[in-house]
């Protein structure tokens, strides 16, 4: 009778720990940004040591090559146009080249800001992801 009862608690503590992972998930977005201005290592990592202090930042990859930057961030805390804004202070200019949040129907560049500002229950309601499931 104990290892039941030990094996439907454990049970019951995977099944809360993972719908707690479920709902820190669906608050994550990720912006995929133009960035001008950098030009070396030093510029990558100057952006790679600031940017992650703003607020909601969870991850900063910058790419050289491409001139761009993708950052992971936590859509209640802030959005992609707070983030461009801290990169602008820092001296980079910057676009938003593409923007994705998890369950997201606005996955084209010119939706954008939309999908980086706003969460999947606005989006369903705003007019920029009329295709919203």
């Amino acid at each position: 009778m104990k290892k039941i009862l030990i094996i439907a608690l454990s049970l019951l503590t995977l099944t809360f720990a993972a719908n707690a992972q479920d709902k820190k998930n669906d608050k994550i977005s990720e912006v995929k940004f133009d960035v001008a201005n950098m030009h070396g290592d030093h510029c990558k990592q100057r952006i790679e040591k600031s940017i992650p202090f703003e607020k909601g930042v969870k991850d900063v990859e910058v790419n050289l090559k491409e001139n761009t930057a993708t950052v992971k961030f936590d859509n209640t805390k802030t959005d992609a146009e707070k983030i461009k804004a801290a990169f602008e202070k820092l001296g980079y200019p910057t676009t938003i080249k593409v923007a994705e949040a998890k369950g997201s129907c606005c996955k084209t560049p010119e939706k954008a800001s939309c999908c980086a500002t706003t969460t999947l229950a606005e989006k369903k309601s705003s007019s920029c992801c009329k295709d919203a499931k």
